[in-house]
């Protein structure tokens, strides 16, 4: 097993990350782990591939930064949550070549439902 963060949530190229999120009760959608899920995957994909693909340690981090987003998102609202990662994970909106990852935080952050001030 490979770790760039805390142990629990650390990169584990064994782990198969799309069915391991449905059960997971957080403030996001079902639609949102799922889209959290499969950029996991890709980025899964990618660092375990023969193939030279590069930015590999970058993709670790990623993944681990994705799957602990999903995790704060038991005990704080998503907003928190993603400035949480940006904080412990300064590179995460970086891509040379890609922006996915930022893309989709960029998405996370407009699907939160802001409550009408009465």
């Amino acid at each position: 097993m490979l770790s760039f963060a805390q142990p629990e949530l650390s990169y584990d190229r064994k782990r198969d990350h799309s069915n391991n999120f449905s059960d997971v009760q957080s403030q996001f959608s079902e639609q949102d782990l799922q889209r959290i899920a499969e950029l996991i995957n890709q980025l899964k994909k990618e660092v375990d591939s023969h193939w030279p693909y590069p930015n590999k340690k970058a993709k670790k981090e990623k993944i681990n930064a994705l799957v602990e987003l999903i995790s704060l998102s038991k005990s704080m609202t998503i907003s928190e949550a993603i400035e949480k990662i940006e904080q412990r994970y300064p590179t995460i909106r970086e891509g040379k070549i890609n922006t996915r990852t930022s893309d989709l935080l960029d998405a996370l952050k407009c699907s939160v439902i802001v409550p009408s001030e009465p």
